[in-house]
């Protein structure tokens, strides 16, 4: 139940970055060229992002984004409130961090 929890959570992650990402730096009035100068990314990794072409953004590159933008890692992930109920994906993503997290820990 929890794993299909979680990988709802991720796909809804898939769909929401690109077109957050978009928007955030549409909002700034950056280019792409703008935000890669700002963030350290690669131009090219914007695109794709932006494009849906790459599906799995490590969470480095999406800290980059996010200073780069001056907002947080979760604005780019997060769920417009109409498409999806904030209150589901919040507990979902704390779920993903803590998780992460633990694995890093036994990792280290």
């Amino acid at each position: 139940m929890a794993n299909k929890a979680i990988e709802e959570a991720i796909i809804g992650i898939e769909e929401d970055l690109p077109r957050n990402l978009r928007q955030l730096r549409k909002d700034r009035h950056f280019s792409q060229k703008d935000l890669a100068d700002r963030s350290e990314v690669d131009i090219r990794n914007i695109s794709a992002i932006e494009r849906g072409h790459r599906k799995h953004v490590s969470t480095k590159t999406l800290a980059k984004l996010a200073y780069g933008l001056g907002c947080r890692a979760g604005d780019l992930v997060r769920a417009k409130q109409d498409a999806r109920s904030q209150n589901k994906i919040e507990p979902l993503l704390d779920d993903c961090i803590l998780a992460l997290r633990t694995i890093k820990a036994q990792i280290q």
